[in-house]
C-alpha cells in the first residue's frame, strides 16, 4: 500500500475558539470537535489508521482578523515542529484585508515553511475576481506556492438564494454541504477566469477539492462558452496548467470517473477532508479504486502521493509496518525497587501507546538500567523488554527507520538479519540543529550494532524509476556482501555505515 499525502484536512485554533462570535460546530458530534482541536497524538494515531504519511493541515472556514490568523498559524507551526515528517501547513489568511493577507502568506511560507494557503471561497460574500484581492495571488505566484480555494458558509446576503418553501435549516444545508459549497466554488473559478486573473498570472497555482466542485461534469460546455470571453488563454489551457483537483470528502467511483475523463491524472490528488471524513474511509475508497482498475499502475502512485510531492515540494515517508500482533509487553527493570516495580507492572503496546508515554518510558528505563549501546546524551540504544529495543538521538531519522524496514522486508534473513521496526516518531525539535530527536523502536536482535544499511534508500519515494531499479540492485547486493556501499545521491562508493571492521577495499579494477 502506498503512503498518502492529504491536502484538505482541518483544525480549529485556540485563538479562533476564543474570538469567533458564532460556533459553527456547536451541533457537530463531540468526537469530531475534539479531533478538530487536536494537533497531537490523537491526530497522528488517526493518520496511522488511514496510512496517511503526511497531512497538510488548514484552518476551518471563517472570516478572521490578521491577529487571529497570525496566532492560528503560529499554533499550527508549533504543532508541526513536533511531528515535521507527518504534518505540514497551509496558511490561514485574513482575506478581507488583502494586503495583510499577502504579508501573512509570505511570513508563513518563508518563516514557518508552510506549503501554501487555504482560503475561504469568499470574504463575506465578496469573490476574488475583484482586483483588490489579487495581491494575494501575486504573492503566491512569487513564492511559487498554491492557493487552495475551499468552500465556506454563505454570507447573509447570499442566503435568500437558498431559501424556499421549507424549513430554514434545509436552506442552510443547501447553501453548504448539500449543494452551495460546491456550486459556488466552481462558479468562483469561472469568475477568476473571466476577470483575467490567469492572464495576469499565467503560472499561478489553484487547488480545489471535492473532485472539482462540479466543474468536471460541465467542463466541455464551460470551455465552449468561456472561449467567447475574449481572454488570451482558453479555459482548457488554464484547467490543464493552473488547476489541481483533490478528491476530499468524495468517496464514489462515478464522479471520479468523470474527473479522470476530463483531467490529467497528474492534476488529481488524493485527500480525505479530515475529521469530517475519516482516514479509514479514505483508505477504503483507495482500495475500491485499485480494485476497480479506474486508476492503476504508476498512476495510483501519482494519485496517492507523487503529485502532491511535485506540487508542494514535500516528501511522503514510507509508513512502518505495524507490530505483527498487539500482544502487550512489559518493561523489565532491575534492581527491584518500588519505582521499578511500578514500571514493571505497567502494560503497554508499542504501536498504540502515546508518544508521551513511550518517551517517559524510555527516559525512566535509561535512568534505571542504563544503555546497551552508543553514548549517553548522544545516539544510544536502550532495551525496553525482551522483545523491544529503542534507538534514540538527533541522528536517528525517519529515513533511517524507513530504510531499515525496507531492508527487513527485502533482505534474505538467512544471509543477514535486519531488525524489524515497530514504530518511529520524532520529538523536541531544535532549530539550532534543524532536527528533532528520533525514537526508533525495533526488534532488539543485535540492536547494539544496528545502523542504517543503505543511505540510498532514504529517498526511494522521490527517485526516478531508473534510480529505484538501481537501489533495488544495491539492496540485493548488500544482502550478499557487506563489503561495499553505494550512495546514490553522491554517486560514490565507500564503507557501509555502521561497520568499521571490514577489510579495506581493493583498488578499482580488481
Amino acid at each position: 500500500m502506498f503512503p498518502f499525502i492529504t491536502l484538505e484536512e482541518h483544525y480549529v485554533s485556540v485563538k479562533a475558539r476564543e474570538t469567533d462570535t458564532v460556533d459553527d460546530y456547536a451541533s457537530f458530534p463531540q468526537h469530531m470537535v475534539t479531533k478538530l482541536r487536536s494537533l497531537g497524538d490523537e491526530r497522528i494515531q488517526d493518520l496511522d489508521k488511514g496510512n496517511v504519511s503526511l497531512q497538510v493541515i488548514s484552518h476551518s472556514p471563517g472570516t478572521r482578523s490578521p491577529a487571529v490568523c497570525l496566532a492560528a498559524n503560529d499554533e499550527l507551526a508549533a504543532a508541526i515542529s513536533k511531528n515535521p515528517t507527518r504534518m505540514a501547513g497551509f496558511a490561514t489568511l485574513p482575506m478581507k484585508e488583502p494586503e495583510e493577507a499577502a504579508k501573512e502568506l509570505e511570513r508563513c511560507v518563508r518563516d514557518l515553511a508552510f506549503v501554501g494557503a487555504l482560503v475561504d471561497n469568499h470574504a463575506d460574500g465578496k469573490f476574488y475576481d475583484d482586483e483588490r484581492f489579487w495581491t494575494v495571488f501575486e504573492k503566491a505566484n512569487e513564492l511559487d506556492v498554491p492557493i487552495y480555494i475551499h468552500p465556506t458558509y454563505a454570507a447573509d446576503s447570499m442566503m435568500e438564494h437558498y431559501k424556499g418553501n421549507y424549513d430554514d435549516a434545509i436552506a442552510v444545508a443547501l447553501s453548504a454541504y448539500g449543494w452551495g459549497w460546491h456550486a459556488d466554488t466552481g462558479l468562483h473559478i469561472l469568475k477568476l477566469f473571466a476577470s483575467g486573473l490567469f492572464d495576469r498570472f499565467p503560472e499561478v497555482k489553484i487547488v480545489v477539492g471535492h473532485m472539482g466542485e462540479l466543474l468536471p461534469f460541465q467542463l466541455e460546455r464551460v470551455i465552449a462558452i468561456a472561449d467567447r470571453f475574449g481572454k488570451k488563454r482558453g479555459f482548457r489551457e488554464v484547467w490543464n496548467k493552473n488547476i489541481w483537483i483533490t478528491t476530499s470528502g468524495m468517496f464514489a467511483l462515478a464522479p471520479l470517473a468523470c474527473l479522470l475523463q476530463t483531467t490529467s491524472i497528474d492534476r488529481v490528488l488524493y485527500s480525505v477532508d479530515y475529521p469530517f471524513s475519516s482516514n479509514e474511509k479514505g483508505l477504503d475508497f483507495f482500495k475500491e479504486i485499485e480494485k476497480s482498475g479506474l486508476i492503476a499502475g504508476e498512476d495510483l502512485e501519482k494519485f496517492a502521493y507523487r503529485n502532491a510531492q511535485s506540487l508542494l515540494r514535500v516528501k511522503a515517508q514510507a509508513l512502518l509496518a505495524p507490530w505483527p500482533d498487539t500482544t502487550l509487553s512489559h518493561i523489565q527493570v532491575s534492581p527491584a525497587t518500588d519505582e521499578t516495580k511500578m514500571m514493571a507492572d505497567q502494560t503497554w503496546d508499542v504501536h498504540t501507546a502515546s508518544e508521551d508515554m513511550l518517551t517517559e518510558l524510555c527516559h525512566q528505563t535509561e535512568k534505571l538500567n542504563g544503555i546497551i549501546g552508543g553514548y549517553k546524551e548522544a545516539i544510544r540504544v536502550i532495551k525496553l523488554s525482551n522483545g523491544i529495543a529503542v534507538k534514540i538521538g538527533r541522528g536517528v531519522t525517519a529515513a533511517e527507520a524507513r530504510t531499515q524496514e525496507f531492508a527487513h522486508q527485502n533482505v534474505d534473513p538467512s544471509i543477514v538479519h535486519v531488525p524489524q521496526v515497530y514504530r518511529f516518531f520524532e520529538r523536541d525539535y531544535d532549530p539550532r540543529w534543524s532536527s528533532s530527536k528520533g525514537y526508533l523502536f525495533m526488534d532488539p536482535w543485535d540492536a547494539l550494532y544496528q545502523k542504517p544499511l543503505i543511505e540510498a534508500t532514504n529517498t526511494l519515494l522521490s527517485l526516478t524509476d531508473e534510480e529505484r531499479r538501481l537501489a533495488r540492485l544495491v539492496q540485493i547486493a548488500r544482502s550478499v556482501s557487506l563489503r561495499y556501499s553505494f550512495d546514490i545521491d553522491k554517486r560514490s562508493f565507500g564503507l557501509p555505515e555502521g561497520f568499521s571492521s571490514l577489510p579495506p577495499l581493493p583498488p578499482l579494477g580488481q
